[in-house]
């Protein structure tokens, strides 16, 4: 007699509705391995801050482009580093730190890979596996990471590029308050796709063991074929991440933990960052499994077989 009605009763509406297995993210990020590996990645991170006058937040204001109609005229190298910065919008010597960002946005597209492929195996194979094994591919996979990581910065530049035309042509012609509204939506939502495109590159590249190039290709190709299901996906894996960090901080307050401490925001910072981003990872993963079987027809446990 089977004494397990209800397990067999989830697993069937998994099947029935396989993309309701969205709801496992929160579950499996949960998983000391995976916060472990992230609280590490922030660690890491925090030593490569920028300068105090970098570090501040930049205003909310700040990060919507503004048509750029001319540029200070300075000579030589100065005048491209002017031109470049005005044109992305970038803060006063952001170029400086270029490096710097670069290696943490490397960091955590390593993390991401190793904890997709964890996440991937646990899944939809029911195989637990080493993270340091995980981070082991994930290392070798180095080429393919800066190649996605590459693609996507100059993907975030074109559109930078495009709004800034688009913006000046109709301040040009006297059109700012018909163009530059729509203009401003169609650059962040297209800088929207392209993140989301990179992130299930990582996914990708660790748990489907292509290139980056490859990667981009199909976050991109998934995205826009089955936009309806993408963003229902994206959107619980983001009320996921709220929810786990809003209870973490609940709780953390009510058992008044040092990491409660309000002076002490930097290790209470570090634990609900790796919560938040250790659901979207876990999303993403699920996320880039299901767009596969849906778009190319790979069934879930055929993936990188």
């Amino acid at each position: 007699m089977n004494q397990d009605p209800h397990v067999l009763g989830r697993v069937d509406l998994m099947r029935l509705f396989p993309n309701l297995q969205i709801l496992l993210a929160p579950i499996v990020a949960l998983r000391t391995r995976i916060i472990g590996c992230l609280m590490i990645f922030w660690v890491l991170s925090g030593l490569l801050e920028f300068e105090s006058t970098a570090s501040t937040p930049p205003h909310p204001g700040a990060l919507l482009p503004v048509a750029i109609l001319s540029a200070p005229v300075v000579d030589g190298i100065e005048t491209i580093r002017v031109n470049v910065t005005s044109l992305l919008n970038l803060a006063p010597h952001s170029l400086k730190h270029l490096p710097q960002l670069v290696i943490q946005l490397f960091c955590l597209l390593l993390s991401a890979t190793a904890i997709g492929r964890f996440t991937g195996n646990r899944i939809f194979r029911g195989e637990s596996c080493s993270m340091l094994q995980c981070l082991r591919q994930a290392v070798r996979s180095w080429q393919s990471l800066l190649q996605a990581l590459a693609i996507w910065a100059a993907l975030l530049v074109l559109c930078r590029l495009s709004l800034w035309l688009a913006l000046t042509s109709a301040s040009l012609f006297h059109l700012s308050s018909i163009i530059a509204p729509a203009a401003t939506l169609a650059f962040i939502l297209t800088v929207v796709i392209v993140t989301v495109a990179a992130g299930l590159a990582c996914t990708a590249i660790g748990y489907d063991e292509c290139s980056g190039a490859e990667g981009v290709s199909r976050g991109l190709s998934y995205v826009l074929s089955r936009p309806g299901v993408a963003t229902l996906m994206l959107a619980c894996t983001l009320a996921f991440s709220r929810l786990l960090s809003f209870g973490a901080v609940s709780l953390l307050i009510l058992y008044g933990t040092e990491f409660a401490d309000p002076s002490n925001t930097w290790k209470s910072g570090i634990l609900l960052d790796s919560l938040s981003l250790a659901v979207c990872i876990s999303g993403l993963t699920i996320t880039y499994v299901r767009l596969r079987e849906e778009v190319d027809g790979v069934p879930e446990n055929e993936v990188s077989r």
